[in-house]
């Protein structure tokens, strides 16, 4: 039973219908309980929203179970040090540790299982404006969120790159946290489905982010954006990404040049060094993200033979970081890439780029796709969320 469940319900055939055929209100017709999308047109929140089709039910069905489930059994008054992983994140530790380790998984099989499961402990997905597909002429991939704030035209844009290790993710598993970082940064969010490895390896993923920033940027008047608060930014992969394209304004070398230096960069736990002894943190069990499967991102998006200490591939090694945008930078206590996260604050901040770090010691890699079940990572999403708007409308730029 439990088999065709995951194989029948959670594989996501809703996206063919409502997300695959681009134009707007695709994924708002999926979350239609809360407001319909038809092109650019809201339907009123009095209006009853069609009925959901079945599939979708029986996910939001089994995310409210589970949901229940943590609250039911979360301690009444847990014990709380500064340094230890919350009772929420340590229960999907545990759910996790019962399933064949990630890194024994072909990265086909990875995405979906990594689709499927983090699915019932995403923060709700909430209404916005639009949310529309494009796709460029290259087949890149891009979904374009306005926030459901009135004041849309000429609002800053973040470009959004999910995270990952640059093998898994795509638009459906960063959803709700687009919808979310729109609504309260009252900006437009692009997210990006850029490449994935081992089928596309590196610099495949920075040439995509190069691209698709590209045509924002010189879409910018049409799309209703200020082309001057463009910024970039994105989770663990999607940070790395994210710095890279940064440096390759300053110093193009991968074959791809931005059209201009973003406004910001919005970096949270970033992979900055792809060096051995960056990549292995102490951590070889007990959170989601572990050495193992550090080494196993890397095997699959570093061509054999190519030098890891090039700035180009780590970015943290660069000799200088001078004229990088203004940003923030957070870390996480439970997470092998906490020190690379502080060594590049540190790397910013020496290079005078003014640069917010901040760090949350009780969580661990991955939280922001946990704020369903876990409240300390709402709230640290919220700060991160509120760090995000002050760099978007900050009145001086980069």
């Amino acid at each position: 039973m439990l088999r065709v469940f995951v194989r029948n319900v959670l594989v996501w055939r809703f996206r063919g219908n409502a997300c695959r055929r681009g134009g707007s209100g695709g994924p708002d017709a999926v979350f239609g309980r809360f407001r319909l999308q038809v092109g650019a047109m809201n339907v009123p929140e009095n209006v009853a929203a069609p009925r959901l089709p079945w599939r979708l039910r029986l996910v939001n069905w089994f995310r409210r179970r589970v949901r229940r489930w943590f609250q039911w059994r979360a301690p009444a008054n847990p014990a709380v040090d500064a340094n230890t992983l919350t009772w929420q994140q340590s229960r999907v530790v545990k759910i996790v540790a019962g399933l064949i380790p990630a890194h024994r998984l072909p990265p086909f099989v990875l995405r979906r299982a990594y689709r499927i499961s983090t699915t019932p402990f995403h923060i709700d997905a909430v209404p916005v404006r639009t949310c529309r597909n494009l796709r460029l002429d290259s087949g890149l991939r891009l979904r374009i969120y306005t926030p459901a704030s009135a004041a849309v035209s000429g609002a800053p844009a973040l470009m959004f790159y999910h995270g990952g290790g640059c093998v898994i993710g795509d638009l459906e598993t960063h959803d709700t946290l687009c919808r979310h970082l729109a609504n309260q940064s009252e900006q437009h969010v692009i997210a990006v489905d850029y490449r994935l490895a081992p089928r596309h390896r590196f610099p495949a993923q920075a040439l995509d982010a190069i691209e698709a920033f590209n045509w924002v940027a010189g879409e910018a008047a049409s799309l209703g954006i200020d082309v001057n608060r463009l910024g970039v930014g994105g989770d663990s992969a999607g940070g790395y990404l994210s710095t890279l394209l940064c440096q390759q304004a300053l110093n193009p070398t991968l074959g791809g040049r931005p059209a201009r230096m973003p406004a910001y960069q919005w970096l949270v736990y970033p992979a900055v060094d792809f060096r051995e002894e960056a990549v292995t943190g102490g951590f070889p069990s007990g959170v989601v993200l572990t050495d193992e499967l550090m080494r196993y991102f890397g095997e699959h998006v570093i061509p054999p033979g190519l030098d890891v200490t090039r700035p180009d591939v780590s970015p943290l090694l660069a000799e200088s970081l001078a004229g990088m945008p203004r940003g923030m930078v957070l870390t996480v206590g439970h997470d092998p890439l906490c020190m690379q996260g502080r060594n590049y604050v540190e790397r910013l901040r020496g290079a005078g780029v003014a640069t917010t770090h901040l760090h949350f010691p009780r969580l661990m890699h991955e939280f922001v796709s946990m704020g369903g079940v876990c409240p300390d990572s709402r709230a640290a999403l919220g700060v991160a969320s509120e760090t995000l708007r002050d760099l978007a409308w900050a009145d001086t730029y980069t």
